[in-house]
């Protein structure tokens, strides 16, 4: 179940936004494409199932947003319940907590929303704090 997520500044007029989790496949060349929520959006997306979960992710050292993989699958699925009830077993390479790294900068300080037990400090002013909000749902 996606969601999309507004990043502020405390202190300044910084704000960014993010958003994800998303389902996605790989089609036959391996190229990464969208899932589609909450039904396969094509007949491709259905006989391929679900790989893994990608989002727009904010980089808290370079104030990058990027389109990630968050996770992928040894194995595909169209059992949604099965995606978001965390019974998928990860490719090994996305079995550590460290989540992806920031393409731009390779820092692992990657956030879809940021944790309220992180103090983040602003990459524009430096001074304020950054926090998040749900905007939407899907």
């Amino acid at each position: 179940m996606g969601a999309g997520y507004s990043i502020k500044c405390d202190k300044c007029d910084f704000v960014t936004f993010t958003n994800g989790s998303w389902e996605f496949y790989r089609d036959e060349n391996g190229k990464r494409k969208p899932y589609g929520h909450p039904c396969p959006a094509s007949k491709e997306a259905e006989e391929a199932g679900i790989q893994g979960l990608s989002g727009e992710l904010y980089c808290s050292d370079c104030g990058e947003v990027s389109d990630l993989i968050i996770v992928e699958f040894k194995k595909s699925t169209n059992e949604t319940l099965y995606v978001w009830g965390g019974m998928m077993e990860p490719k090994e390479e996305y079995k550590t907590n460290e989540g992806p790294n920031c393409p731009k900068c390779g820092s692992l300080n990657i956030f879809l929303e940021i944790p309220e037990d992180k103090n983040i400090k602003c990459i524009k002013c430096d001074n304020g704090n950054l926090s998040s909000e749900m905007e939407w749902i899907s």
